[in-house]
């Protein structure tokens, strides 16, 4: 059973498949294969049906095989319905009714030669049953009847119903409706009839479970692939187009007598329509309503670059830019049965163009729509042209109307035509006084206006000329202007255009800026500071008199030399740029160097220009020379500093050194000593030699005791003969030792008087070693007291204070 169920799948899958695939291919080949695909299905139908195969599970009888091949037959006229209308669907329905008709025909006639030549039947084709044959036929004709008006209902607005759930219910409807009419006409009155009707129920309704995906599926595809509209069709349009048959037999023969009488007239009409329709300049085609093109002349082939072979595989929708245009173009010919156009296309190549286009409907006889004909134009160039036309169009009226200079149009005798609103503003008229004012009353004399006249007559325009004209107050302005005389096509004169632009206050400017630039040039010249402007990257320097003496150049030296050519060092430059750009003004000391290599400090103040749009283009600046300044400044600190006569540190500096020196011993510990110096018998040098020996005796003592300490330590002159020596990291010991080591240097110096005499002199040191707790001054009173013990002792010696 599973097995016989797998089979029925895979059966079921295969021949929905091809009949959907049969219908695919209508674009490219016709339904001529669908409707053989159609025919042939019906016949096994009818095989398998008049067979009579059956499956008995439980209570329930399967009729083998018929259920795929006649839902197939159901999917197929489904389909054509719903994409291709009701005249397909006819041929779709009467492909199925002949074959069905013509089946059990054929099998009687085979049994009846069968029994006539040999006495063995046909076993390979069963006998037909009549009843089965009429029941299938019948409940064909039902079912169909019923997709219609289901697809119809289920399509109502009002019920907001989806493609698929419409689909599918109409699909399961009419499975359901057929077995129930199928069954009870073939089988009714037999004793398995209820057996037979559940089988072919469960079937169909497992069919469906197959089929409905498969539906699903093929139904967006082409709607999406082909831009498918999925419409309403009146209810009884199937009914109408079969029964519509007989009333075309009814005339055929009457209509064919009519045709042959026709026939010379229409070939000859038809042999000039081919020769307009081949040899017009203009895309001439035919095609079927649903889009496929029947013929087209060699204009149109060539518009979209297509070959005559290429044509059963094209159809016009594909052509579309935007596919709503499409469906816009067959609503207008259903509406109105012409229509004209512009529309977007696209050629083989992918190239896009615009297309003028007539198109109309060609009908038969009962008024049904066979082919839409028409003819296309390419007028891109054309829309393109006029694009450019209303652009160029509207940029002028724009220009005019919002120009910040006065335009106006005036006849040959000086009537004012057209004016813009700035022309108006400008001498002060109003819309009104177009058309009635002459221009001419603008010239406040008769020799300007003369002059501009016999101008004009021998010229056809003016540019750029100054000129005084009047307002309509009376008030005399300075303007520029230009004049343009407009001509016809034959050449006459018709008006002249003028552009009017005040340049009053522009003249006073100028006036006054030049007045500025040249109070500003003096300035610049006769500046006593070195002024210079140089552009972004330093190439081009302009700069005053008082800058070339500064630097030693020349006018003709500023051509070839950069900025960065004064700088002593060139990262300077460099530092300047940054700082700058963040500032905008500087103000330093720079060292800069001379022509001649000579390198000097220099103050300055350099600003940055910048444009409209806030970008740095030069910079200006003020320079002056503080060298001699800053070596008076370094000199004076120096005096107060050191000491004049001995050149070392001054007893206010030794004091500020040993202070700064408690202070971190206090914070951080170490040693710290002081040695009070001071040379014996310093009077008595004074008295037998004189006071500039002495100043002598000083000098060179300072010299010798500079010489004797370290490079951390610090030597200054406390008072008149007194040194003070501050020794940091250094214990009374260390202090002891460099003290004994400058007493005996200076007692092995010798000194010399104004004569030049030698003579020797000796020196007398205190030591104190900084002691925790205590202060500047406890310490050097304890290194004083140390001296005075040393002077006391015989002088010439060294002495150590005791700690506190």
């Amino acid at each position: 059973m599973a097995s016989a169920a797998s089979a029925l799948i895979i059966e079921s899958v295969v021949v929905y498949l091809l009949v959907l695939l049969a219908h695919s291919l209508r674009h490219r080949a016709g339904l001529g294969p669908f409707y053989a695909l159609l025919g042939g299905l019906t016949a096994i139908m009818s095989w398998v049906t008049d067979a009579g195969i059956q499956v008995d599970v439980g209570s329930v009888t399967f009729m083998v095989g018929s259920t795929v091949f006649y839902t197939a037959l159901l999917l197929g006229v489904f389909v054509v319905y719903v994409f291709d209308g009701p005249l397909p669907t006819r041929t779709a329905i009467l492909t199925i009714a002949a074959v069905s008709v013509l089946t059990p025909v054929t099998a009687f006639v085979l049994h009846a030669q069968m029994a006539a030549i040999s006495p063995t039947p046909a076993l390979l084709v069963p006998m037909p049953s009549l009843r089965i044959n009429t029941a299938s036929v019948a409940t064909t004709i039902a079912d169909l009847l019923f997709l219609a008006i289901a697809w119809e209902f289920l399509g109502k607005p009002r019920l907001k119903m989806g493609t698929w759930p419409r689909v599918y219910l109409t699909l399961l409807g009419v499975l359901v409706l057929d077995v129930v009419l199928f069954s009870t006409g073939a089988f009714a009155g037999t004793p398995g009839y209820l057996s037979i009707m559940s089988g072919t129920l469960l079937n169909r309704l497992a069919i469906s479970v197959i089929a409905g995906p498969i539906l699903f599926v093929y139904v967006h595809w082409q709607n999406k692939s082909r831009g498918a509209v999925i419409e309403n069709r009146p209810v009884l349009t199937i009914l109408t187009e079969v029964t519509g048959m007989r009333a075309e037999l009814g005339v055929a023969k009457q209509e064919i007598e009519r045709r042959q009488k026709a026939e010379a007239a229409l070939r000859a009409s038809e042999d000039r329509f081919r020769a307009f329709f081949e040899q017009s300049i203009d895309a001439a085609f035919v095609g079927s309503p649903d889009g496929r093109i029947v013929d087209v002349n060699q204009a149109w082939l060539d518009l979209f670059g297509y070959s005559r072979d290429e044509l059963s595989r094209f159809n016009i929708a594909d052509a579309y830019v935007n596919p709503a245009d499409r469906q816009n173009f067959l609503q207008k010919m259903r509406e109105f049965g012409t229509v004209t156009d512009e529309v977007r296309l696209r050629k083989k190549n992918g190239d896009i163009f615009d297309c003028a286009r007539t198109s109309i409907t060609r009908h038969d006889t009962r008024g049904r729509v066979i082919a839409v004909q028409g003819i296309m134009r390419d007028v891109t160039a054309r829309k393109q042209a006029e694009r450019a036309l209303r652009e160029s169009e509207e940029r002028y009226r724009t220009l005019f109307e919002h120009s910040l200079d006065a335009i106006a149009l005036a006849s040959p005798g000086g009537l004012l035509i057209e004016a813009n609103q700035t022309y108006l503003d400008l001498f002060g008229y109003s819309q009104d006084d177009i058309g009635t004012l002459n221009v001419e009353q603008q010239y406040p004399d008769e020799e300007t206006r003369t002059a501009f006249l016999e101008w004009m007559a021998t010229h056809d325009s003016v540019v750029d000329q100054e000129v005084r004209l009047r307002r309509r107050d009376g008030t005399i302005m300075d303007c520029v202007r230009n004049v343009a005389v407009r001509r016809d096509a034959g050449g006459n004169v018709i008006g002249e255009q003028c552009v009017v632009r005040d340049v009053t206050r522009t003249k006073r400017a100028e006036t006054e800026l030049r007045d500025s630039e040249q109070r500003f040039r003096t300035l610049f010249e006769q500046s006593m500071d070195a002024i210079y402007v140089v552009d972004l990257d330093g190439s081009h320097i302009q700069a005053n008199a008082a800058w070339l003496t500064l630097f030693g150049y020349t006018i003709d030296d500023l051509s070839q030399i950069n900025i960065i050519d004064i700088y002593a060092n060139p990262d300077d430059r460099k530092n300047l740029l940054k700082a700058i750009e963040r500032a905008g003004v500087i103000e330093d000391e720079v060292r800069f160097k001379k022509k001649d290599g000579t390198e000097f400090d220099c103050e300055r103040t350099v600003i940055a220009r910048r444009n409209e749009q806030g970008t740095i283009v030069a910079f200006q600046g003020i320079m002056r020379d503080v060298t001699q300044r800053k070596r008076d400044h370094a000199e004076l600190e120096r005096l107060a500093r050191f000491d004049v006569l001995t050149g070392i540190l001054n007893r206010r500096s030794i004091m500020e050194k040993l202070e700064e020196w408690v202070l971190h011993v206090r914070r951080y510990k170490g040693h710290l000593s002081v040695a009070m110096l001071d040379i014996d018998h310093f009077k008595k040098v004074n008295d037998d030699y004189g006071h500039q020996t002495g100043d002598h005796v000083l000098a060179n003592t300072a010299h010798v005791v500079q010489r004797g300490v370290r490079m951390t330590d610090f030597a200054g002159r406390y008072g008149g003969e007194e040194f003070l020596i501050v020794l940091p990291k250094t214990n009374a010991s260390g202090a002891g030792l460099m003290a004994e080591r400058t007493r005996a240097s200076l007692q092995a110096t010798p000194m010399h008087n104004a004569e030049g005499t030698p003579f020797h002199v000796t020196v007398s040191i205190g030591i104190a070693e900084w002691c925790d707790g205590e202060d500047m001054d406890s310490l050097v009173a304890r290194a004083d007291a140390a001296l005075y013990r040393a002077k006391a002792a015989g002088r010439n010696r060294v002495d150590i204070a005791a700690p506190n």
